[in-house]
C-alpha cells in the first residue's frame, strides 16, 4: 500500500495488535478511509499476549499427556521437553500470525504507517519514523496495546518458571 506523507483519514488506527486491526478492518468494511500506525511489528507486540501463551500451553500439555499416556495404554518410553525448539515452535506461531494480518490488512488496502504516532490538536497524528507522515483523522482509535503483569521476583526465579517472553 502507499504510503502518503500528509492525508486524511475517517479512521487512524494507533497500533496493530488485535484491537488495532480488527478496528481497522470492520472501519474499512463499513466503508471507512483508514489508515493504521504501529511503532513496532504489524500484529502487536506478543509480550504477554493468546498467541505465544497457547503455543507454550498447547506444548506443555502435549509434553502432560505423553506423560500419562500409560493410562491409555500407549508405551512411550522417556519424555523430555526441549525448550529452545518449544520457544522456535512459539516463533513460529507468532510469524505466522503477523503474517496473516499484515495479508488481512493488505486484502483491505489499509496503509500502515511504520513509526511512533504522536497525537496532536485538530486530530493531528504526526508518525515519527521510517514512514514519517502526518495524518488528520475524522476519528482516532487508540488500540496501543497493555503491559504483562510479571510474578514477582521471587517466583520468577523458580526453576522451570518461564514467560511468553522467555
Amino acid at each position: 500500500m502507499r504510503i502518503v506523507r500528509e492525508a486524511e483519514y475517517d479512521l487512524v488506527v494507533i497500533g496493530s495488535g488485535p484491537g488495532g486491526y480488527a478496528g481497522a478492518i470492520k472501519a474499512k468494511k463499513l466503508g471507512l478511509s483508514v489508515a493504521v500506525v504501529e511503532k513496532d511489528a504489524v500484529g502487536g507486540a506478543y509480550v504477554g499476549c493468546a498467541i505465544p501463551a497457547k503455543a507454550l500451553l498447547h506444548s506443555a500439555m502435549l509434553y502432560e499427556e505423553i506423560r500419562e499416556s500409560s493410562r491409555f495404554g500407549l508405551s512411550v518410553g522417556s519424555v523430555s521437553m526441549n525448550f529452545r525448539e518449544t520457544r522456535a515452535y512459539r516463533k513460529r506461531a507468532e510469524t505466522a500470525y503477523r503474517e496473516k494480518v499484515c495479508g488481512w490488512l493488505d486484502s483491505q488496502e489499509i496503509p500502515v504507517y511504520r513509526g511512533r504516532a504522536r497525537v496532536g490538536r485538530e486530530r493531528l497524528v504526526t508518525v515519527e519514523g521510517p514512514d514519517a507522515a502526518r495524518l488528520y483523522g475524522k476519528k482516532i482509535l487508540l488500540a496501543c496495546g497493555a503491559r504483562p503483569a510479571l510474578l514477582d521476583a521471587q517466583m520468577m526465579a523458580l526453576p522451570g518458571v518461564e514467560t511468553s517472553d522467555s
